[in-house]
């Protein structure tokens, strides 16, 4: 008997949309736009997320709910985040300054790297110059809503500083 994993990748990029489905996790939806349209793209986000559970089985709990090999994704699984680019941040202000601020309020801002195979096969992982990933430390404490709201006050508030 063999023993299927399907697995998908679904693109569209005039939309902005990207899901991975048992890529390495059950579910992986990425979405790109701007600071100020997160609130809306996670309503997208849900929209397909409802479609796609409706298709397909994914192991919930009705106490842990989303049940993940990652514990941080465990809940409601969602982790927004946004990419942003901060150059004059990066350069002329203290990032470890601006990270221990965030780390404070339950934030975290990290440096964006690529997989070596994408930019330099050479070297294992790569910083993107002045990219960086802004996201909720444990999402899991916190609500859908109030993780979105944070990164997306946060992003506002980088890019204002920018």
């Amino acid at each position: 008997m063999q023993i299927r994993h399907p697995s998908a990748l679904l693109v569209n990029a005039g939309a902005g949309v990207k899901a991975m489905i048992n890529f390495c996790d059950h579910l992986t939806i990425s979405m790109w736009g701007n600071a100020t349209g997160l609130p809306g793209l996670k309503e997208r986000m849900l929209k397909i997320e409802e479609t796609l559970n409706g298709r397909l089985q994914f192991v919930q709990d009705e106490e842990f709910g989303m049940i993940s090999r990652f514990p941080a994704m465990m809940g409601h699984g969602m982790s927004p985040s946004m990419v942003l680019h901060i150059p004059a941040l990066m350069l002329f202000d203290n990032m470890e300054s601006i990270r221990e601020a965030m780390h404070q309020v339950g934030m975290c801002i990290e440096p964006f790297y690529m997989r070596r195979e994408v930019l330099a096969p050479q070297m294992s992982v790569i910083g993107c110059g002045a990219f960086y990933i802004v996201s909720v430390e444990n999402g899991t404490r916190h609500s859908l809503d109030e993780c979105v709201s944070m990164v997306q006050h946060w992003a506002l508030v980088l890019e204002q500083r920018e």
